[in-house]
């Protein structure tokens, strides 16, 4: 009987032995997993600057370009394409322009006649805002400031201007 009992106490401490062989490996394999992501956002954060430090070469670049420097190979051909890209913007910014232009409404014939100051489409005298871009045409006249109404002095009964604090007949307080 005593045989069993050592069996079993052998067998627990080895079950006990391999769930901590177990534990332990699992907390190393954690730990170095936590590691690996610890080093990969380094990684990440390298590649993320040499990112910018490219962008601010190309920056520079293209700065150098504008003051007049000529780039020759590679970077010249860069250089070339942004100028192209640049200029296909402003041919399409035209062709934009355009559109807008054509699609306006035709403002109505008038004497008068007047344009809009922020897309240029004439428009008919009378009209507040423009009906291609919905700008205001002209600046809102301000209201008429408005005039104190007269009193009445409760002393001497002298109708008195609403400005004024004090009767000017009798002196009394308004």
């Amino acid at each position: 009987m005593a045989d069993i009992f050592e069996k079993i106490s052998q067998a627990t401490k080895n079950v006990a032995e391999n769930v901590g062989k177990a534990s332990k490996n699992a907390a190393e394999a954690a730990g170095n997993k936590i590691e690996e992501v610890r080093l990969n956002g380094r990684i990440n954060d390298e590649k993320k600057r040499i990112e910018l430090y490219k962008a601010q070469i190309g920056e520079s670049v293209w700065q150098e370009h504008q003051q007049g420097k000529v780039y020759d190979g590679e970077v010249g051909e860069l250089v070339a394409q942004i100028v192209s890209a640049y200029s296909n913007i402003r041919s399409i910014e035209d062709e934009l322009e355009a559109l807008k232009q054509s699609a306006a409404p035709a403002a109505p014939a008038a004497a008068n006649a007047q344009s809009c100051p922020a897309c240029g489409v004439a428009v008919g005298d009378g009209i507040k805002f423009c009906p291609n871009c919905g700008r205001p045409l002209s600046e809102p006249e301000p209201a008429p400031a408005a005039q104190p109404a007269a009193a009445v002095c409760p002393v001497c009964g002298v109708e008195v201007s609403g400005e004024y604090r004090f009767c000017p007949a009798c002196g009394a307080p308004m």
